[in-house]
């Protein structure tokens, strides 16, 4: 059969048996009426964030401007972690909610799929990130997407703090042995003594303190040290006295780095940008009695077509038998 004569036979078809078919849709369209009004009624909540630069206080004040791409990816990995959901699910109290037999061994794989169909974290196109809920009641609907927006900045938090707490237990015990080893050498370049006379060994050294002098900053030892050369300025002074300053750049380094961590610890921490929490809406969002009635409508139409074209290829393959 070419599709010429397809064509033919569905237009016959519709000719022939248009009542039928329309009768067929109209009993499809109102059978999916019926069961919309059986299903749950769902209710939606939206919440739009955006991510900060930055979670020091001091960058996100100078500089107050929207993350980037790389920012909104990871704010949605952390609206999507397992730790976001587990606050959700023992908060709300989801596990009743989904009528779930904790007894049963599938009953985690049920929660972990129901709470991803009904709670969805999309990335629009201005690099905001949306928070979709769609559960049975439109308070608690609100109410887990407003939560979710604020506990994410705990979440923030507690990995900064966590991380910069490791840094400084790192740090602290440091520091006293690296005190140790710079006051050592120094010890050891303030008793140091030679026979040998190299007074131009000793010339950059003391320009860089005289340097450092003038511009009012100075090293811890430096007074020690021109001492020392003004005494001795033997090749083993130069070496020590290079070895004590490569330490105490390591002191300081440590040192600083632990002031900066403590301070962190003590700064406040950033909020992401609420640019707008859920509200209450009363007006379901699903099931769609249109939507649903239509697609009801257009199936029954299909079946309607399909089971009277093949009824009458039946009839015809029949007669001529």
């Amino acid at each position: 059969m070419n599709e010429d004569q397809a064509n033919i036979n569905l237009l016959h078809t519709l000719h022939n048996y248009y009542k039928q078919i329309l009768a067929i849709a109209l009993v499809f369209s109102l059978l999916s009426l019926v069961v919309s009004l059986t299903m749950d009624k769902k209710y939606s909540a939206v919440g739009v964030v955006y991510p900060t630069k930055s979670n020091e206080m001091k960058n996100v004040v100078n500089d107050p401007g929207f993350g980037y791409q790389i920012h909104t990816d990871r704010l949605i990995q952390l609206l999507e972690s397992q730790t976001m959901q587990n606050e959700m699910i023992k908060r709300f109290k989801l596990k009743t909610y989904y009528e779930l037999d904790t007894l049963k061994p599938n009953w985690v794989n049920k929660l972990n799929k129901s709470f991803k169909k009904d709670i969805t974290i999309n990335h629009t196109k201005y690099l905001s990130v949306e928070i979709h809920a769609s559960l049975k009641s439109p308070e608690l609907a609100a109410d887990v997407v407003n939560h979710m927006i604020s506990y994410v900045d705990t979440i923030r938090r507690n990995i900064f703090l966590e991380n910069t707490e490791i840094w400084v237990k790192d740090l602290r015990p440091k520091i006293k042995p690296q005190q140790k080893i710079v006051d050592s050498l120094l010890l050891i370049i303030n008793q140091s003594s030679s026979q040998e006379r190299m007074g131009y060994l000793s010339e950059n050294t003391k320009a860089q303190i005289e340097k450092r002098r003038e511009n009012g900053h100075h090293l811890y030892g430096d007074a020690i040290i021109e001492s020392a050369i003004a005494k001795n300025s033997s090749i083993q002074l130069e070496k020590l006295i290079s070895e004590y300053y490569m330490q105490l750049g390591i002191l300081n380094r440590f040192q600083s780095d632990l002031i900066t961590a403590e301070e962190k610890l003590n700064l406040p921490f950033p909020k992401i940008y609420t640019v707008m929490k859920a509200q209450v809406d009363d007006k379901k969002t699903f099931p769609s009695l249109s939507i649903n009635g239509l697609i009801g409508l257009l199936v029954g139409l299909v079946f309607g077509i399909v089971f009277y074209s093949l009824k009458k290829q039946i009839s015809n393959m029949n007669s001529n038998q």
